[in-house]
């Protein structure tokens, strides 16, 4: 009896090491981060939650989209946003493939966004009504998704990874380019 008591044990505790260990692999996996080098210099953030605007209007007249914030890096001399837009129904996300899509620039009004198009914004640091970069070839600039991944789902919504690398380029006040490149890996989360 002793040793049917210590052998359930020793599987419990086994048993417990393996799931929680799992279960902690899979949430690192999940960590969405906003890589960028500007002129050289690579900052790498991993990103938080916040800024997510459901059942905004895009290119498609007949389907709701989704702004929501990739990440943000903040210097002492600049402070760069990156948005994606995507499809806020699952009916209409699931068709989606890697590939190129557009890049725009942020806080543009009536901007009609396209699924998996990104919008980017950049300020010098200190903040004036002309510190903001402006994107160069707004209507001719895109970017690659690597990959859209099927990473789960809840209850009401399907979780997609996507992975994307860009490389922009815009100019700031005094009509210097400067070159941005970055990668992203961000967590979609889509209605079903």
């Amino acid at each position: 009896m002793k040793q049917s008591i210590s052998y359930i044990t020793t599987c419990f505790i086994i048993l417990s090491i393996l799931f929680f260990s799992c279960k902690k692999t899979s949430v690192l996996s999940l960590d969405d981060y906003l890589n960028i080098s500007v002129n050289g210099t690579d900052y790498n953030r991993v990103t938080d939650t916040g800024y997510l605007f459901t059942n905004q209007k895009g290119c498609v007249s007949n389907k709701m989209y989704v702004l929501e914030k990739v990440g943000q890096v903040s210097t002492s001399t600049f402070f760069f946003h990156l948005y994606i837009n995507y499809y806020q129904n699952n009916s209409d996300f699931i068709n989606a493939l890697p590939g190129d899509y557009s890049v725009t620039p942020a806080y543009i009004a009536n901007n009609a966004p396209c699924n998996l198009g990104i919008e980017v914004a950049c300020d010098s640091v200190p903040y004036t009504t002309t510190s903001f970069w402006v994107l160069q070839n707004p209507g001719n600039t895109i970017y690659s998704v690597k990959s859209i991944s099927p990473m789960g789902e809840t209850s009401n919504t399907k979780l997609y990874q996507v992975i994307g690398e860009f490389s922009i380029v815009f100019k700031d006040s005094t009509n210097k380019l400067i070159p941005v490149s970055g990668k992203f890996q961000k967590t979609l989360s889509i209605l079903k």
